[in-house]
């Protein structure tokens, strides 16, 4: 894996992300790309998988469940 990719809900996750990673894995190679709301990040997430041409690079996807029901919820991006 060359490079982990956060896709956030909201920029204070990427802020804290930024801040936080560099301290528990030094070294680790990642890009956290903020968004508007939840809306916005589930947009996204298609196009942008779709378009990413990094080899080797691996997704992951932060959002809030408001307390929804974290099954379907995860099914739901999963399908995404």
């Amino acid at each position: 894996m060359s490079r982990i990719v956060f896709l956030t809900e909201e920029y204070s996750m990427k802020v804290l992300l930024d801040g936080l990673l560099p301290r528990l894995a030094p070294g680790l190679r990642f890009l956290c790309v903020p968004h508007e709301g939840k809306q916005d990040l589930e947009k996204s997430i298609p196009k942008k998988l779709r378009a990413w041409r990094e080899p080797g690079v691996c997704f992951v996807v932060l959002r809030d469940n408001d307390g929804g029901d974290c099954r379907g919820l995860k099914d739901r991006l999963a399908a995404l």
